[in-house]
């Protein structure tokens, strides 16, 4: 039996289950906390983004926080 059916994705084939993943939207990003700090950098000062940031790294399950 052959799993390569779960790699293929509108039919493409990923080069790994986990890229398969990623492109059907089934696994969490950080987009949104990207989003979050980028509004906050509009209004807020440099403490505060990095009391934000801090924040975020502690309370709020952050995937890949490196790229952040």
């Amino acid at each position: 039996m052959s799993f390569q059916y779960l790699k293929t994705v509108e039919g493409r084939i990923c080069s790994n289950y986990k890229e398969a993943c990623q492109v059907r939207g089934l696994l969490e990003n950080d987009e949104h906390w990207n989003a979050t700090l980028e509004e906050a950098a509009f209004v807020h000062s440099p403490r505060m983004l990095r009391d934000l940031f801090a924040g975020m790294l502690q309370v709020c399950a952050l995937s890949n926080p490196n790229p952040l």
